[in-house]
C-alpha cells in the first residue's frame, strides 16, 4: 500500500478497520489478541509487512504468557 493511502487511513480514523481486517486473513489469532495488538501497537505508517512481523512477535510472546 502506498504511503499517500497509510496516511490516508491513519487521517480518517479507517487505519484499526483495516489493520483488524488484515490480521483477521493473514493469521489465525484470535480476535481479542488481534485487537490488543492493534490498540497498543500498530503502526499506521509502517508497512503491512513490518506490522505482520511484529504482530506474530506479539503474539507468541502472548501466547508464551497465557499458556501457564
Amino acid at each position: 500500500m502506498s504511503e499517500e493511502k497509510l496516511l490516508e487511513l491513519a487521517e480518517s480514523g479507517e487505519w484499526k478497520d483495516r489493520a483488524i481486517e488484515l490480521l483477521q486473513q493473514k493469521t489465525n489469532a484470535c480476535l481479542d489478541v488481534i485487537q490488543s495488538f492493534v490498540c497498543d501497537h500498530w503502526q499506521n505508517l509502517a508497512s503491512d509487512e513490518e506490522n505482520l512481523y511484529n504482530f506474530e512477535i506479539y503474539e507468541s510472546e502472548y501466547q508464551e504468557v497465557y499458556a501457564y
